[in-house]
């Protein structure tokens, strides 16, 4: 299952309470959320924490920094030799598939891993990503989730925020086809008002209705919400 995804910060008190919060998989974020002075500290923070916590490795995903940075290599290579298989990669660029596939494959290779271990959930914001959606799915077997990233999205056909969501339903429903092309799961992108409980519950289910298959979370709140909506569903009961 991949009904609810928490994105969690790397902090030394986050890192040690993780496994409490329930969620059928954790995010933990080296992108967006560390500042670039951290980004080597906060890295090393992950690794030991995955070395001496009692974590679920299947279940966790780390978002490392774009392919752009000088630090995506580094975040890999640091998070694989600790037994992290799942990584969480900003697309900006459809060609930044091949690329982050032969580095991959060549980690693997080096380290007699099975080819095609290391699994990816590919957050999608750019509407040309997303009009090439059939496309991405298909250049690759590395795909285990595509997240929608509905800030980026907006920001690039410059619209604001708004609860009724209805400028996100096409990209939406595009993504959904896309991923059933391979069985993918489709994640959506988190809501950010905590306040807002009925409007957070009925975009759970218009996305659920729609064919996505869960989504993401900055709050451990929320995690109970998502999955109980879910679990009310024929397709997503335990």
């Amino acid at each position: 299952m991949m009904r609810s995804l928490l994105i969690s910060s790397v902090t030394p008190k986050i890192l040690a309470n993780a496994h409490l919060y329930e969620a059928d998989y954790l995010i933990f974020d080296l992108d967006r959320t560390i500042p670039i002075e951290e980004k080597d500290s906060a890295r090393e923070l992950l690794v030991q924490a995955v070395k001496h916590m009692d974590y679920n490795l299947d279940k966790i995903i780390v978002n490392i920094n774009l392919i752009s940075s000088e630090y995506w290599k580094k975040d890999i290579e640091d998070l694989f030799h600790v037994g992290i298989r799942n990584f969480g990669i900003n697309l900006k660029d459809q060609n930044n598939i091949k690329l982050i596939d032969k580095f991959f494959k060549n980690l693997e290779e080096k380290n007699n891993v099975e080819e095609g271990s290391c699994k990816i959930m590919y957050s999608i914001g750019s509407p040309l990503l997303i009009m090439n959606i059939q496309n991405i799915i298909m250049s690759t077997t590395r795909i285990k989730a595509i997240s929608f990233n509905a800030d980026e999205f907006r920001k690039n056909i410059k619209v604001e925020k708004n609860k009724s969501n209805e400028d996100l339903s096409l990209s939406k429903r595009m993504l959904v086809m896309g991923s059933a092309l391979k069985n993918i799961y489709c994640i959506d992108s988190p809501f950010e008002d905590l306040s807002d409980e009925d409007n957070f519950i009925r975009e759970i289910k218009d996305n659920m209705n729609i064919g996505f298959n869960g989504k993401i979370c900055f709050h451990p709140s929320q995690v109970r919400i998502i999955n109980n909506i879910y679990k009310s569903s024929y397709y997503y009961k335990d």
